[in-house]
């Protein structure tokens, strides 16, 4: 089993398998050894603009994020805040990655040059935690006159917290 971001473990994982190294040092790791399971110490949280971008070209994307003119998008990973009701304060440990903005434009906008996006469904567990950053993807967004709407995910309990 893999614990944290698989973007970061998996390859990792995979190298180690296929060149035939142990694989009993990589961070977050949980493997059983004979009986016992061992699981190794967890991974710190990678930045999410380490990753490559998106790919929404892959099999057949109208069946996972892009159906009937609606595009899945998540702009941030976690959250910085500890509510007691939310999932991933324990998993995340309160740190929170947000998408540089003009990877945001760029990666709606190369969906939309192939495909018709009516809206956008921002998916973070709150889009709206660095106003700046939001208000700088918004606008790049009006700058490409894709014509779509959208919405986005808000922690209630901080709806009107200003930054």
């Amino acid at each position: 089993m893999v614990k944290g971001r698989g973007e970061a473990r998996l390859p990792d994982l995979a190298r180690k398998l296929t060149s035939g190294a142990t694989f009993e040092d990589l961070p977050g790791l949980s493997y059983r050894r004979n009986a016992p399971i061992v699981h190794n110490p967890t991974p710190t949280l990678v930045d999410v603009n380490a990753f490559l971008p998106k790919n929404y070209g892959g099999p057949d994307p109208e069946h996972y994020s892009i159906g009937h003119g609606l595009l899945h998008h998540a702009a941030s990973i976690s959250c910085p805040f500890q509510c007691s009701f939310c999932g991933p304060t324990p998993y995340f440990k309160r740190g929170w990655f947000g998408l540089d903005p003009a990877r945001v434009v760029q990666e709606i906008k190369a969906v939309a040059e192939k495909h018709e996006i009516r809206e956008v469904a921002f998916w973070d567990f709150d889009f709206f935690i660095d106003l700046a950053r939001v208000k700088e993807i918004l606008r790049g967004l009006l700058a490409e006159r894709l014509g779509f709407s959208w919405f986005a995910l808000r922690n209630i309990s901080r709806a009107g917290v200003r930054r």
